[in-house]
């Protein structure tokens, strides 16, 4: 007797394992959303001068990938400062600090008002991580 291979069923996002065809998971392409971001949501111990790094369902529009579309914040609301880039194939942002972020204090990702190539919405996405007290560079041996 062999049982049947498990099949996944539900959202793209959170699918559901169940016994049945082996089909693939449905996937909605006309909703655009963040599939991963790193650092993952509540992550600590993250190095200090670590890029944010999300992944999109949808490519996106170049045009909506701003400060204001894109922000990482310390508690109490406060920008960090840094710059936004987009992937070429535009599936992936890449937010790198401006200088190292503080440690031990909680960074939120928000992503509100990044659109599609098609000027559908992405889905509102908001996580948190905190930073350690050394940065990836620090473990680096100095340049000759």
């Amino acid at each position: 007797m062999s049982a049947a291979l498990p099949a996944w069923t539900g959202s793209p996002v959170r699918g559901v394992l169940r016994a049945g065809t082996g089909a693939p998971p449905p996937f909605d392409a006309g909703e655009p959303l963040v599939l991963r971001v790193d650092p993952a949501d509540g992550a600590c111990g993250v190095f200090r001068d670590t890029p944010v790094i999300v992944s999109l369902s949808l490519p996106a529009d170049e045009a909506t990938v701003t400060r204001e579309s894109f922000r990482v914040e310390a508690a109490g609301r406060m920008e960090v400062e840094g710059g936004v880039r987009l992937s070429p194939d535009g599936s992936v942002l890449i937010w790198t600090a401006a200088r190292p972020l503080a440690p031990g204090v909680v960074h939120f990702v928000a992503i509100r008002g990044v659109c599609d190539r098609r000027g559908v919405p992405v889905k509102e996405h908001v996580s948190r991580f905190v930073p350690c007290d050394i940065a990836l560079s620090d473990l680096m041996p100095p340049k000759a």
